[in-house]
Formats: structure tokens, C-alpha cells, sequence
């Protein structure tokens, strides 16, 4: 049996052995720089219209590829063609059409009513209440 041989197979395999973890991280590792690339081109309004908990966990979505790239409303048809452009599906700019934004909706607060439970700041999913005086909001 020729040992070179045998002894250069070993090396080669050992070093196989040792690079194979590295490798299986390094896609992991792209995956989290290209969320944080998408997350830079969010809006960062974090308001979950996108249904996902705010602009990084829909960033992450985009990078694992499992959200479409036109669920951001506040980021319309521009933040939707740079999320195209950076995830090279700009082709497929007409399979996913520009966010459409909801009906406008205006909330009353009686503010005779008011007893300052702070129900409504939960309630409200954009933070658009704020404080009017002490013991009540608008």
C-alpha cells in the first residue's frame, strides 16, 4: 500500500473536516447582513402593516425569502422597487404590485368620557395619541 497516498488522503479529508462547519455558518452569516441591508431601505416606522412586529423581523423575512417584497405600506412603490433591486428580483417588479394603503380611519375620544385608562394608546397601533392635558387625550 503506497502510505503517501493513504497520508495525503488523510490531510485532505482532516481538512475538509475542519472546514466544513466554517462553511455551513457562512450562508448564515449573509443572511444577517442582507437583513440588515433591508432593514436600512424600511422606513423604520415599526408599524406592523407588513404583519410582521416591525421593520427588522419583516427585513429578516425578506432575507430568508419567505415575505414577499411589497408588504411595506409606509415605504410604497419606491421602498418596494429598492427591495426588488436588492434582492435581484427587479424582473418581477409585476408579480408584486405597489402596497396599497388602507382606508383612512379617524378615532373620537370623548374626552368628557376620558378617565385616563390609557386603553386607547394600546389600542392604537401607530401612536398617533397623544396627551392633551392632564387626565385625558386626543
Amino acid at each position: 500500500m503506497n502510505w503517501l497516498a493513504l497520508l495525503a488522503l488523510t490531510g485532505l479529508f482532516a481538512g475538509l473536516g475542519m472546514a466544513l462547519p466554517w462553511l455551513a455558518r457562512r450562508p448564515v452569516a449573509a443572511q444577517a447582513d442582507l437583513a440588515t441591508t433591508l432593514d436600512a431601505l424600511l422606513p423604520q416606522t415599526q408599524c406592523g402593516q407588513c404583519d410582521y412586529a416591525g421593520c427588522r423581523p419583516y427585513a429578516e423575512a425578506l432575507a430568508a425569502g419567505t415575505a414577499p417584497p411589497n408588504r411595506c405600506v409606509p415605504g410604497g412603490t419606491r421602498t418596494r422597487d429598492q427591495l426588488l433591486e436588492r434582492l435581484e428580483l427587479w424582473h418581477l417588479a409585476e408579480a408584486y404590485p405597489a402596497p396599497r394603503r388602507p382606508e383612512p380611519t379617524l378615532a373620537r375620544i370623548d374626552e368628557a368620557r376620558c378617565v385616563a385608562c390609557t386603553l386607547c394608546l394600546d389600542a392604537c397601533p401607530v401612536d398617533a395619541i397623544v396627551g392633551a392635558r392632564p387626565g385625558g387625550f386626543q
